[in-house]
């Protein structure tokens, strides 16, 4: 499944104005990801972020745009497919992020299954995770 890149915008709206089921998976630090289905059955996964000052807002903001119209098509970088604030019950901005679904195992969740990996296996993985890091700090972002 492809999922359609829209132009991110600045504007205001929920979660569930654009999504018909959200369903919390995980939480960190810095914020919630939510499994998110749109009406038409498409699935992204959204972040949510939970401490939020000016320099985060516009962080997030430069980095959600940085990362659609530079990144994009990385192969191993999920997609940024819209980007939003929303007002917390305080009315203060909370930033949403929409990313591609991936489907598939975390590595969290291979690690905990005590599964081995074997030399080649390590090598790939490495080898996907530097290109994606050093694909996002040409363009400025550190992650």
């Amino acid at each position: 499944m492809t999922d359609t890149v829209i132009k991110l915008e600045d504007h205001v709206r929920t979660m569930h104005d654009r999504y018909a089921n959200v369903t919390k998976i995980a939480q960190g630090g810095q914020g919630k990801v939510f499994k998110a289905i749109t009406e038409d059955g498409t699935i992204h996964a959204v972040k949510k972020m939970l401490l939020v000052d000016n320099s985060s807002l516009d962080r997030m903001d430069n980095e959600a745009r940085l990362v659609q119209h530079n990144l994009n098509n990385h192969p191993h970088i999920a997609s940024v497919i819209d980007y939003w604030e929303q007002p917390d019950e305080d009315g203060d901005p909370v930033p949403h992020i929409a990313f591609q679904w991936i489907e598939g195992e975390t590595l969290a969740q291979r690690i905990d299954r005590k599964e081995t990996f074997s030399g080649d296996d390590l090598e790939r993985l490495y080898t996907q995770v530097m290109s994606a890091i050093d694909a996002a700090h040409e363009e400025g972002v550190i992650h």
